[in-house]
């Protein structure tokens, strides 16, 4: 889930809302919300290797997952993993990987 700290806000100037009060349009957060955070497919990676993928869609996903770093401070790329993935639908189904491995 998603912790949105101020979703509205009363004035119609740049702030930290994402929901202007009236007339309820969206301001510039809420459209990057929904393009990069609002997905029925997530993917991410934590500390040591641990990577998932989650579907909330109603439809089950097959296809490819690809993890690849990028040095901050060089910009060289790195190429962990390649692999076929498949997780059935919806309902936060998870299924976990191990770039190590």
């Amino acid at each position: 889930g998603s912790l949105i700290w101020q979703l509205n806000e009363n004035w119609p100037t740049g702030g930290w809302g994402c929901i202007e009060h009236d007339p309820r349009r969206w301001k510039p957060l809420m459209y990057f919300l929904n393009k990069y955070l609002f997905r029925d497919v997530m993917i991410s990676c934590g500390k040591g290797g641990k990577c998932y993928v989650k579907n909330n869609g109603l439809f089950g996903i097959e296809g490819f997952v690809s993890v690849i770093g990028c040095s901050i401070s060089t910009g060289v790329k790195t190429e962990y993993l390649t692999m076929p993935i498949t997780v059935p639908m919806g309902g936060g189904r998870i299924e976990w990987f191990d770039i190590r491995e």
